[in-house]
């Protein structure tokens, strides 16, 4: 693999600069660490956005993240307390729209969205091999790190995974500025165009989420 600029996106979170939208974010928060659902759909905009498909709406949000079969057990809760608990910023000069994670918003223009990831955390170790016994060839800390996807330089990396604080996490095969290539853990990778929330303040003061969604 090719070595490429060795490029940081730091954490950034600006959720607090703002009075009206911080107590908002923390109710957000709650409600996602309660699993609330009633609570949460009250806080969605009635027309989010949750794809690129068209399929907009409180009602497709429950049915895309099975809200209404099995609220419990909906993949929409550690989705959201992740980002959520990244942080983000504002999207707007005047702090009307805000968008998590900050990856998302803080991920520099001259790198290929598509072909890279940031390292959400600080000392993360990069190993030869996807297992915890792999040998530890480095150590980064919100690095920004190319994504080697399925097909490419060695087999899937998803068939691997690896228990951290009770969550399964895929090893993500990932190459290094420097030309190497290694694992690291899915629990500190996220990709600019993964998953991503937005928020906006309407005309009436309140706060809604206005989009859940992944892609491009």
């Amino acid at each position: 693999m090719d070595p490429f600029p060795m490029v940081m996106v730091p954490p950034a979170n600006e959720s607090a600069l703002d009075p009206s939208f911080s107590e908002y974010y923390k109710s957000v928060r709650e409600k996602v660490n309660r699993r609330d659902t009633a609570g949460l759909l009250a806080l969605l905009h009635p027309d989010i956005k949750n794809s690129f498909g068209g399929d907009d709406g409180i009602a497709a949000f429950q049915s895309l993240w099975k809200l209404d079969a099995d609220p419990a057990a909906s993949p929409v809760w550690p989705l959201l307390a992740d980002m959520l608990r990244l942080g983000g910023t504002f999207t707007r000069q005047d702090r009307t729209a805000f968008a998590a994670p900050y990856v998302y918003t803080r991920f520099p223009e001259t790198m290929d969205a598509f072909q890279h990831a940031v390292v959400i955390g600080s000392d993360v170790n990069v190993r030869a091999t996807p297992s915890l016994d792999g040998e530890i060839i480095g150590r980064v800390s919100h690095l920004v790190v190319r994504y080697l996807h399925a097909g490419e330089d060695q087999a899937p990396s998803m068939e691997y995974t690896v228990e951290i604080d009770g969550r399964s996490y895929p090893w993500i095969r990932i190459g290094l500025p420097t030309g190497k290539a290694g694992y690291v853990a899915g629990k500190y990778i996220w990709t600019p165009v993964g998953y991503r929330a937005g928020f906006e303040k309407l005309n009436t003061g309140q706060w809604k989420m206005t989009f859940l969604l992944a892609g491009d």
